[in-house]
């Protein structure tokens, strides 16, 4: 018979077949054999014409009256071999394995192991056989191996690893990550981690509008289809755990540190890192203690914060035509003079189509700009009071359009030291078409007893200081 191109085809379909075969078997069986092992590489090349010539060898004893006509014919990629060389030294050797192997024993062992060696100085220029160089041996790490498999494992001396450990700095993203989750811990605040991956019928359920299918971040072959999408916000995630939650809770806080995916135009999509916190409560309105808990946040993060009107400008985080976002109960969040949010509270037609009993308030802020800003300043430790403190409380009149944060900033303008902290505590309308805002300033010394009369000149000095701004207190 003539030994052509497609008898060579034929060998190297069957040894194609045969190392699948054997795979397949080695796995539904779940036994590891020195077959599996081999046929989970690839085939030498270089041996193809060697077991050519041994197939014919094999088929003239079988057939003596057989006759080979003609010469082996090749048509397939090219058998071009660059034999496989790898460096290391006798120091690294001996420093991997814990052992004090000399130059000559380590030659010796590779050479018997067909590895072609050669040596300058402690350098090894080891030359791996065609048969080992089919992802058997490719690394520096493999030649190691081989060495520690020759000798034994068992005279290897165990050791514990021999490294530096030295304390690392957290990374100023880390440190304010940080930051974030230990303060709202204290203020009362849980924790929650919801899913990235979402589906456009999850933000179809709350109203969210739906990406640009243009900049749409879908996932090409996702675990389910409710699972296909990244998440363009996380504010329908947070009321989906508002959601699950306000059957066992009456009232509870909660935030979450997470990512989502933007749509871009000049990028398709980015990643951004938002922070969520959600008040709700069945019972009565939150949006004062959520809109204190930012000032407390941004306190300790020494970030100067600013608590604005919405506006005409486009938020970071929520559409204005968003229909969960209430009409009136709406504020941008400004830190540095950059708009990074809102809070706001989530209309209550959304809250009753989601069978939410109760008022949900959201703030949704984008870190992304402020992840590496170092955070400024140390922590001082101040021992607690000697001395009782006291705390005025006052109620003054301004236009709905009055940034509650300037009439802050007023009353905390009086000059004296007594004066620890402003903070807003709840606001209604007037019939005249105002508002009427209620502030709580505290006052302490530490090196004494505050007097009445100096609670009183205080008093007045922050009484005066709001009407100088244009901010009377109510009448009655």
């Amino acid at each position: 018979s003539g030994v052509s191109e497609t008898t060579t085809s034929i060998f190297i379909e069957v040894a194609n077949w045969r190392a699948a075969e054997v795979r397949r078997t080695s796995t539904r069986l779940g036994l590891r054999t020195d077959s599996s092992q081999r046929y989970e590489k690839s085939l030498d090349s270089q041996l193809l014409k060697r077991t050519l010539l041994r197939a014919l060898e094999l088929v003239v004893e079988l057939c003596p009256d057989a006759k080979v006509i003609g010469s082996i014919q090749y048509d397939g990629p090219s058998l071009d071999y660059t034999p496989l060389s790898i460096s290391c030294t006798v120091e690294r050797i001996n420093r991997i394995l814990g052992t004090e192997l000399p130059m000559k024993r380590i030659t010796s062992i590779l050479e018997r192991l067909d590895f072609k060696v050669e040596t300058k100085g402690d350098q090894l220029n080891v030359v791996v056989p065609s048969y080992r160089a089919t992802k058997d041996v490719e690394f520096e790490e493999d030649i190691i191996e081989e060495i520690g498999r020759i000798i034994g494992y068992d005279s290897i001396e165990p050791a514990s690893p021999k490294r530096d450990i030295s304390v690392q700095r957290k990374s100023n993203s880390l440190a304010l990550e940080r930051e974030i989750e230990s303060t709202l811990a204290t203020l009362g605040y849980y924790q929650v981690f919801s899913y990235p991956l979402i589906s456009e019928n999850f933000l179809a359920a709350y109203n969210w509008p739906l990406p640009d299918a243009n900049h749409q971040l879908q996932v090409v072959n996702p675990v389910s289809q409710d699972h296909d999408l990244m998440r363009p916000s996380m504010i329908p995630s947070v009321i989906s755990a508002v959601e699950s939650n306000q059957k066992s809770f009456e009232e509870f806080s909660l935030f979450e540190l997470g990512r989502a995916y933007i749509p871009d135009e000049d990028a398709f999509a980015r990643e951004e890192y938002h922070l969520l916190l959600g008040k709700f409560s069945r019972n009565e309105s939150q949006m004062m203690s959520l809109l204190n808990t930012l000032d407390t946040l941004f306190r300790k993060l020494r970030l100067p914060m600013e608590i604005l009107p919405f506006g005409d400008k486009p938020n970071p985080c929520v559409q204005a035509d968003w229909s969960g976002l209430h009409p009136f109960q709406q504020y941008a969040i400004k830190v540095r003079g950059k708009n990074i949010g809102a809070a706001f509270t989530v209309h209550p037609q959304l809250l009753q189509k989601k069978r939410i009993k109760g008022s949900l308030h959201i703030a949704a802020l984008n870190f992304s700009e402020l992840q590496n800003v170092e955070i400024q300043g140390v922590k001082k430790i101040a021992s607690i009071p000697k001395f009782p403190g006291s705390r005025f409380d006052c109620t003054v009149v301004a236009s709905k359009e009055t940034p509650v944060g300037d009439i802050l900033k007023a009353a905390s303008k009086a000059k004296a030291k007594e004066i620890q902290n402003a903070e807003f505590v709840t606001l209604f309308e007037l019939p005249d078409g105002t508002q009427a805002i209620t502030l709580s300033v505290e006052l302490l010394d530490r090196e004494k007893t505050l007097s009445g009369e100096r609670i009183k000149e205080i008093e007045e000095l922050i009484v005066g200081n709001l009407e100088k701004a244009g901010y009377p207190l109510k009448a009655g």
